[in-house]
């Protein structure tokens, strides 16, 4: 209720009458604007090495988000395939998961640790 009267009393106050726009300044701000068309990533992961982001889509498998694919967009995926993982109940009811998970953990015990990386594939492994 107390929100309600909130709403009603910032309605009331506020007035489009008030506000006025200097469209000169508007203008010289877009004269003054710099065009940029170099895009940069700024993931949470640029600069982690492959064998790393493979460690941490097998810890976050472990914890069971491997239903929904977020191990894969670690791994560099498209997105798309998390979409995947979800319309198919959780990559075929956490079968392809599991295995993701396992093939992982050989390739990080076999020292390479990247052969996953980037991979469009849904099952990664075929």
């Amino acid at each position: 209720m107390i929100a309600l009267v909130a709403m009603l009393a910032m309605t009331i106050s506020a007035n489009a009458a008030n506000y006025s726009l200097d469209e000169s300044a508007i203008n010289e701000m877009f004269a003054e604007a710099t065009v940029s068309t170099s895009v940069e990533s700024q993931g949470i992961l640029d600069g982690v090495d492959g064998q790393t982001r493979t460690l941490i889509a097998a810890c976050l498998e472990f914890t069971g988000l491997a239903g929904i694919g977020i191990h894969r967009l670690v791994l560099g995926t498209e997105p798309i395939n998390c979409l995947w993982y979800f319309i198919t109940f959780g990559g075929i009811f956490y079968i392809v998961p599991t295995i993701d998970f396992i093939v992982e953990l050989i390739d990080l015990l076999t020292g390479s640790g990247t052969a996953y990386l980037n991979n469009p594939k849904f099952i990664m492994w075929l």
